[in-house]
């Protein structure tokens, strides 16, 4: 190989920027295949011209054979490719051991002011926020460097964090800048926002998976069947959609019952709805801004917060709708472990009801008196 002259290298980027040019003329997918074969233009062709190449693909190619190849593409993972790469994954864990002692104690205590078990699973306080965040910094590899995660439907990107439409995330992203302007030479390395967010609910996440299993499932449904009105399938220790799903509207009443003792109208505010229940996510998402925009923080409603993640947040468990729409939850140890936090959600909520309602108690007899 000889190296060329500069006039013979103006005349081959000439020669090739006429062939990228061609790219404008082209109005059909047979056209566009055929300007692909060319392997001058693959190997060579510039950022610019590749742009419109994609545009052009785009507007040539039937979305209905797009969405086939789509449909084929994720059946053929789910059949052929899922189990084989799961096999294929390292199981990294470790063990820890706990007396049964703490264990039951930590059950009775926990059935017995839910708020406390919302409380370990997700803390919020400013010192709790701030150690998570620390934990953050000092290992910010882990948060910078996008993870697959993989699943039956198809491989995702698991870190990222939507903030688009979730404004309980947008205010934890505003929370954490907050604490970084005050108390940031705390921390090893300055991340952004976003990557401390992730961190709190990958926090969030692994505690509640933790110590949901040192809750003995059959005594806390029996305290959530006995508090309602509506007759409960009879338990059973094989968890089925049914088991699961009749507590999806308990927990939705049991949240506009909340919000209306706190004063939140529980009703569609458009007029063209009419006095149609709002969704409990909506209903909890705007308490939750109340409280927020009141105390700058969401300290004393790890309850709310744990509730809200784990059923209804897109960016956390979101156990009611992957549940309903057949995305996760339907079966074996992921159902269990839906089944004791919707559990746990309820009683909760009905946790807070109580307390609420025998506070006004006490101050309606104060008054009297």
């Amino acid at each position: 190989v000889f190296p060329i002259s500069k006039f013979q290298k103006d005349i081959i980027t000439k020669f090739l920027t006429n062939k990228f040019k061609n790219i404008n003329n082209i109005y059909s997918i047979n056209e566009l295949s055929n300007y692909l074969k060319d392997d001058s233009i693959i190997k060579n062709i510039t950022t610019e011209y590749l742009k419109i190449v994609s545009k052009k693909f785009k507007e040539c190619i039937d979305k209905r054979y797009i969405q086939k190849e789509m449909i084929y593409t994720q059946k053929f993972w789910q059949e052929n490719v899922y189990e084989k790469q799961c096999k294929n994954l390292k199981s990294i864990s470790f063990k820890q051991e706990f007396k049964n002692e703490y264990i039951n104690e930590f059950n009775k205590i926990s059935l017995l002011n839910p708020i406390i078990f919302a409380q370990y699973c997700t803390p919020v306080s400013e010192e709790e926020i701030l150690n998570i965040m620390i934990s953050v910094s000092e290992n910010p590899l882990k948060y910078i460097i996008s993870q697959i995660s993989l699943s039956p439907i198809f491989p995702t990107k698991k870190s990222e964090i939507t903030f688009e439409r979730h404004d309980i995330d947008k205010m934890f992203l505003n929370y954490v800048t907050y604490l970084q302007q005050r108390k940031g030479y705390k921390l090893l390395n300055q991340l952004n926002g976003k990557e401390f967010v992730l961190g709190i609910h990958e926090n969030y996440s692994l505690k509640t998976q933790t110590f949901i299993n040192f809750i003995d499932e059959y005594k806390l449904y029996d305290i959530v069947k006995k508090e309602e009105k509506i007759e409960l399938l009879p338990y059973s220790n094989i968890i089925s959609l049914a088991l699961l799903t009749q507590l999806f509207p308990i927990l939705e009443i049991k949240i506009r019952e909340l919000v209306t003792l706190l004063g939140i109208f529980p009703f569609k505010k458009n007029i063209d709805e009419f006095m149609q229940y709002n969704d409990p996510s909506s209903l909890l998402r705007e308490l939750l801004i109340i409280i927020f925009n009141e105390q700058h923080s969401f300290e004393n409603v790890a309850d709310f917060i744990f509730v809200y993640n784990t059923m209804y947040n897109g960016n956390s468990f979101n156990i009611r709708n992957e549940c309903l729409h057949d995305r996760n939850y339907l079966s074996g140890n992921n159902a269990r472990f839906a089944f004791k936090v919707t559990l746990f959600a309820i009683h909760m909520i009905n946790f807070r009801i109580k307390t609420i309602k025998e506070n006004i108690s006490d101050i309606i007899d104060i008054i009297k008196i």
